[in-house]
């Protein structure tokens, strides 16, 4: 990926969105998949592993900064890991430096996906009245079904739906007169990097001392002083908190 600071991001930002969100996805898809992999979890398709992380986030088997997640129904909808302000103006004002205004972007980004999730399954099992015929409304009953079907709604998810299509839509809130692309990106950066480094660091606790094994042989093929300087410190925060 492009160093943030990149002048394409100046003259180009659009289209350099339009490859970094996918990119950031893929990036961080790949590393859940390592992780599920190593520590033995079956889940191997986009669905199942996006689903799954949403649950260990739950279960808070991630540390805080990913450990967010929303489930439910529309109405009945439950959030973890996050504690958003809840008046008024904070739905409009948004302050970086305060954590409850941080959280409440992200409970609204989580609650649309959720809901974008919900509808979209909706339609996929017809639920059906007594007479056979498909229902147009459903009531809490039948959205429980439906949310059971889905399941709880991640980090993960909130980059699955980014990620660019031709016919997809989600790109064009990030691409408005106004909006900075070098620092939608920086974030975008910031993401995946946090979420791979801190799966590295799970799947070298798993693997126990066999992770110094095997990287150890790695490294006598490659010259990589910045990958030698990132195994130092997993290696010190597998030992920290064995």
């Amino acid at each position: 990926m492009l160093h943030a600071s990149e002048p394409l991001l100046e003259d180009a930002g659009a289209t350099v969105l339009q490859w970094a969100f996918p990119q950031c996805y893929y990036a961080c898809f790949a590393s859940t998949m390592a992780f599920f992999q190593t520590a033995g979890y079956t889940e191997s398709s986009h669905t199942a592993v996006i689903r799954k992380s949403a649950e260990l986030a739950i279960a808070q088997q991630y540390p805080a900064a990913m450990a967010f997640a929303v489930s439910g129904t529309k109405k009945n909808q439950e959030l973890y890991g996050l504690t958003p302000h809840d008046h008024e103006s904070a739905a409009i004002q948004f302050d970086p430096s305060d954590p409850g205004s941080v959280d409440l972007k992200i409970a609204q980004f989580l609650r649309s996906t959720h809901e974008h999730a919900l509808d979209a399954k909706k339609k996929d099992l017809r639920l059906r009245t007594a007479t056979g015929t498909v229902r147009k409304n459903l009531r809490e009953e039948h959205w429980k079904t439906v949310a059971a079907k889905v399941g709880p709604t991640g980090l993960l998810a909130l980059l699955y739906r980014k990620r660019i299509k031709a016919n997809y839509g989600e790109i064009d809130a990030f691409t408005e007169s106004g909006m900075n692309p070098g620092g939608v990106y920086q974030s975008l950066v910031r993401v995946s990097t946090i979420v791979s480094f801190v799966h590295e660091c799970l799947i070298a606790r798993a693997l126990g001392d066999w992770y110094a094994s095997v990287v150890g042989d790695w490294f006598k093929h490659i010259d990589a002083p910045f990958l030698e300087a990132r195994r130092a410190v997993i290696t010190e925060l597998c030992r920290e908190h064995s």
